[in-house]
């Protein structure tokens, strides 16, 4: 028996997603010498080429209309032929309304440093290369467009004294990319909103952020995601609220839910709130998940996290099924903490369903979890801790209050840690009768020593 083995190229489709100068396309990432054809066409005529050609770049194109380019590409004598297409979109500007901003920079933009007033519509990539204040500017974002904040430098977004906010949002019905706070440069949100983001701000290597002066995140699919950093994160939120929406407006995520809130990545320590002023409080509303925790380690002061809403796949990559305020896990061998609230005049976190069900706090894996002086209210279970095994962790459930539960407090598959439960409140009543069931579970000890301690 002979067995022939037919390859075909590997290949990505480089060219920008925002059609506002012409421009070529190009197959790229490709290795040997592969043969290829290309084809435009418009949404509206998805069968018939507008344009098309051969070679690995295309033509300068236009799209006058939102469409797509699709690649063929195929080695010679081999029976197989890979595919790709790219979806690119006409040009996101409304001729007399502002500026278009097409794959620039500040330092070409904006080379004073400031910007006041005016509408802006940034196509494909703005880079901040240098620093920049925009004051009650409105930055319309094209489809799938992202900011970038490199070469250390600075972008702060204001509201002026007796102005308007500053507004980064979608500026042509779908939703854009990300601001990315590359390693040493920073970002600043004072008053201002950002809005309908697929992650409205990814922070990488440690790069600073702050979100203060009643600042807003709404609409955004993710709003703030933290990536890897070793050592202790300088991101600051206070006085900030993240608002989700049960049915997103807008394409690619057009009728889902919000994912999430905050997520951490890999990170050594960070701590989200401040607790300094009761007019600090951060409130996270509307989302799958409040905070997303993975393999960090991490502390929540002076925050409400308000109507979860319940995900019909559960979480992307943790072990948190269902709606979770905070959900914290690892998948390494490293110990990480979770310090919730806290006996300080403002470092409750309180977690409240207008309709019953979600999990305030859920732990899992190699965690050792503080939650003390909380706040529980309607929710299906207020504290989950699960897979904590092993003589080196330690649980500390102490002084929550927890009402209208399914279950108040669940630790399951704890063998050998130490969880000390002490003076927490638990009234499962309702006025239509009683909602819950145990307001204390310890499940799956399998026989080995456990130092549980439950007070009054």
């Amino acid at each position: 028996v002979t067995v022939t083995v037919n390859t075909a190229p590997d290949f990505t489709i480089d060219g920008n997603f925002n059609s506002c100068t012409a421009s070529a396309y190009c197959a790229t990432g490709y290795s040997g010498s592969p043969t290829f054809t290309w084809a435009a066409y418009y949404n509206s005529d998805p069968n018939n080429p507008f344009t098309n050609g051969t070679g690995n770049c295309s033509t300068n194109l236009l799209f006058a209309q939102d469409g797509f380019i699709v690649f063929s590409g195929w080695y010679a004598g081999q029976a197989c032929t890979t595919t790709v297409t790219l979806e690119v979109f006409k040009c996101c500007f409304k001729t007399g309304q502002g500026t278009l901003l097409d794959d620039t920079s500040s330092s070409t933009a904006f080379p004073s440093g400031t910007v006041t007033g005016g509408t802006y519509f940034i196509n494909n990539t703005f880079t901040v290369n240098s620093n920049l204040i925009c004051n009650g500017v409105d930055f319309e974002m094209g489809p799938y467009a992202k900011i970038i904040i490199t070469n250390d430098a600075k972008l702060t977004l204001k509201k002026p004294n007796g102005g308007s906010a500053t507004v980064v949002k979608a500026g042509c019905n779908v939703m854009w990319d990300q601001i990315e706070i590359q390693q040493g440069s920073e970002l600043l949100v004072q008053g201002s909103t950002i809005q309908d983001g697929i992650t409205a701000v990814i922070s990488q290597g440690g790069a600073k952020f702050t979100f203060e002066s009643n600042s807003y995140l709404i609409d955004n699919y993710r709003s703030i995601v933290i990536n890897a950093y070793a050592g202790t994160h300088p991101g600051i939120i206070k006085k900030t609220t993240i608002t989700g929406n049960t049915s997103l407006p807008l394409a690619p995520y057009h009728y889902e839910d919000s994912y999430s809130g905050i997520e951490v990545n890999d990170v050594t320590s960070v701590t989200l709130g401040d607790a300094i002023a009761s007019a600090n409080s951060c409130t996270i509303k509307n989302v799958q998940y409040g905070i997303i925790a993975k393999n960090s380690s991490v502390t929540v002061k002076n925050m409400q996290i308000l109507d979860l809403l319940i995900p019909d796949l559960g979480c992307h990559t943790c072990q948190c099924t269902e709606g979770t305020g905070i959900c914290a896990y690892t998948t390494s061998s490293t110990a990480r903490s979770l310090i919730v609230g806290g006996s300080g005049s403002y470092d409750r976190v309180t977690f409240q369903q207008a309709a019953h069900g979600a999990t305030g706090i859920h732990a899992y894996g190699k965690i050792n979890t503080t939650a003390t002086y909380n706040s529980f209210l309607n929710l299906n279970t207020g504290i989950m801790i699960e897979n904590a095994s092993g003589i080196s962790y330690t649980q500390n459930l102490n002084n929550n209050t927890l009402e209208k539960f399914t279950t108040g407090i669940n630790c399951k598959n704890m063998d050998y840690s130490t969880v000390n439960i002490g003076s927490n409140s638990f009234n499962a009543g309702v006025s239509s009768g009683t909602i819950g069931t145990y307001a204390i579970i310890v499940q799956n000890v399998n026989s080995v020593p456990l130092n549980l301690s439950i007070t009054d």
